[in-house]
């Protein structure tokens, strides 16, 4: 929520966005995620749902994780 104010410093923003990729690199390890992916040349949205569900994460989160990935 601090990272959307537009209250916050750039410090704090930064602060902010090292957190949440800590969060995601937590809730979502690499080699899982990518052992959960594999054999799949693309994914959609059904998809993506059904795996953020099973890291117990939002539709959004898990977004942010494929694509720190370069899934797309």
């Amino acid at each position: 929520v601090r990272f959307r104010s537009d209250s916050i410093s750039l410090d704090e923003k930064k602060l902010e966005q090292e957190a949440n990729q800590f969060a995601a690199w937590l809730l979502m390890p690499k080699n899982e995620l990518l052992n959960e992916l594999a054999n799949k040349d693309s994914i959609s949205e059904d998809e993506i749902r059904d795996i953020a569900k099973k890291f117990n994460v939002s539709f959004s989160a898990m977004n942010y994780r494929l694509s720190d990935l370069g899934y797309f």
